[in-house]
């Protein structure tokens, strides 16, 4: 019959030498499992892989008129694919106009002028004639005869000039209005018409007045030559005709800025892209700097991604990185570092790991990344190598 205190005291020696035995090996590994991963730890501190969140960059342009004025109207809308260069809205070209058309007066009174001055130089011609004066006037009023011609033709091709432009006002608002539908094309047509032989009479007129400027030129020579052979004092005859060429120079460039000035009505796109944001719409007042649609690249070949304090101080520039998208995983590209910032920042809150605490990291400027691999502000991981300096 057996004792159940010596069974139990029995079993009770027997579980202690097991555990013991077990203490003796386990203890040995779990020392040699704690030194790999304390050695492990300490190796990845100095050098090894690291990962980081980032974002594509987006590259967006505002749009603003150079000047106060009305919206007259609007070219494209809301997520319209556009090239650099394409017309994306025309402000009012009402007071340009305007002084297209008082500038066009002043030319006629200068023409006015300038005939009375043609039947007085006329006459002298005539008198001289009569007279018999020496050779030294002849060349005189020949010389004379050829600057006012050559004023003549200046003042027609300035006229021409602006009405092209007016013209060109016209044909640009028909057919705006024929690309909405909403416009007649026999009147563009006209208007186009109109404008294209303005627009050749123009180019002839500007032959013709090299021509003139040649012949002026040519005749001024001739009359410094026979001036130089004669003994006789002698006078500038033409200082008569110094007041209408300095008031076609005012015109000519009253006429340019005029011209300058309708340029900055019609508003292009400074880069291909897409419109973003539309601000404004036909018949509002949009003063000059206020931005009235934005345009935002489609493609982008940089990324802003935010690493902790220990990796921003060993990350070097120039060093490669790997991107992956995070909605499209089978997206991936290689890139570089170009920049590292020095100062912590807040990460963008789209990109925060929880939406409720802020976090913080220093900036990294990854360029060089293939065009069309990201979309603009797509999310991506970026995995980079640091250094053990």
């Amino acid at each position: 019959m057996s004792n159940p205190k010596f069974d139990r005291r029995v079993n009770t020696i027997a579980i202690t030498r097991r555990s013991r035995g077990y203490r003796q090996r386990i203890i040995p590994i779990l020392t040699w499992a704690l030194a790999i991963a304390a050695f492990l730890t300490l190796n990845s501190r100095q050098t090894g892989i690291r990962f980081a969140i980032g974002l594509v960059e987006i590259n967006e342009v505002s749009v603003s008129p150079l000047g106060d004025g009305i919206l007259r109207s609007l070219r494209v809308d809301l997520f319209d694919t556009i090239k650099q260069g394409d017309i994306v809205a025309m402000m009012d070209d009402t007071l340009v106009v305007a002084e297209l058309a008082i500038e066009e007066a002043q030319l006629g009174q200068i023409r006015a002028e300038l005939d009375v001055e043609r039947k007085r130089l006329e006459n002298d011609i005539e008198q001289s004639a009569v007279d018999q004066l020496d050779n030294l006037r002849r060349y005189q009023l020949n010389e004379e005869q050829a600057r006012l011609e050559y004023l003549e033709i200046s003042v027609d091709v300035e006229a021409d000039q602006i009405k092209l432009e007016r013209l060109k006002i016209q044909m640009e608002r028909h057919e705006l209005l024929v690309s909405e539908d909403i416009g007649d094309i026999s009147t563009y047509d006209d208007v186009r018409l109109r404008y294209e032989e303005l627009e050749q009479e123009l180019k002839a007129n500007q032959v013709t007045l090299q021509l003139a400027k040649q012949n002026a030129e040519e005749s001024t020579q001739r009359r410094i030559e026979r001036q130089a052979q004669s003994s006789e004092p002698t006078r500038n005859t033409l200082l008569y005709l110094e007041p209408h060429l300095q008031e076609l120079k005012v015109q000519e460039a009253r006429r340019q800025e005029i011209q300058q000035q309708r340029l900055t009505l019609v508003l292009r796109a400074p880069i291909s892209g897409q419109i973003a944001k539309l601000y404004y719409s036909p018949g509002e007042t949009v003063l000059s700097g206020t931005p009235m649609l934005t345009i935002q690249s489609t493609t982008s070949t940089r990324v802003m991604a935010y690493i902790d304090e220990q990796s921003a101080a060993r990350i070097k520039t120039g060093a490669p990185v790997q991107l992956r998208s995070v909605g499209r995983p089978d997206r991936v590209a290689t890139a570089k570092v170009l920049r590292a910032g020095t100062s912590l920042q807040e990460i963008p809150s789209r990109i925060w790991s929880t939406p409720i605490f802020a976090e913080y990291g220093f900036p990294i400027l990854i360029g060089e990344v293939p065009e069309n691999a990201f979309l603009p502000g797509e999310t991506v991981t970026v995995r980079f190598e640091v250094s053990g300096n």
